[in-house]
């Protein structure tokens, strides 16, 4: 059906993953006309605008669906990997601590901050690495204690 955003979504999902960018695209669109604030879409877009290197249309669709739900952690992820792809490593630090603090046990955010910190190579961005590895690690002692 036309407007099941349902079966939408899904097929938005199958041609991402087939590699058929326009038509996940259309689809997603198309469940976003019929709800418009459906967060969950927005990150799906996201992530098939990101898998293309659309990295500025990628984080306009992460901000909107984090502006619905802000505790959606891969949407936070995903900001984030878009940030780093464009060199913009501060930003990506930020989004990654955000991710790691709604899913402490996900390790993808402090790996991915650590490397991107070891190429920045700052005294400031030592800090920054050093605050988000100990929110990560307080975070992790909190919800899975010794």
């Amino acid at each position: 059906e036309p407007d099941n955003t349902l079966a939408l979504g899904a097929l938005g999902f199958f041609h991402g993953e087939k590699g058929e960018t326009t038509q996940a695209i259309q689809c997603f669109q198309r469940v976003l006309a019929l709800t418009p604030n459906d967060a969950n879409t927005m990150f799906n877009l996201g992530f098939i605008l990101q898998k293309n290197e659309r990295h500025d249309d990628a984080i306009a669709q992460f901000d909107a669906a984090l502006k619905i739900n802000p505790k959606i952690d891969r949407a936070w992820f995903g900001r984030g990997m878009s940030l780093a792809s464009q060199k913009r490593h501060e930003e990506a630090i930020i989004a990654f601590e955000r991710a790691a603090r709604l899913q402490p046990m996900n390790p993808h955010p402090p790996v991915i901050t650590m490397s991107l910190l070891t190429v920045l190579r700052t005294h400031a961005n030592r800090r920054l690495l050093s605050r988000f590895l100990l929110v990560v690690l307080a975070l992790r002692e909190r919800d899975h204690p010794r």
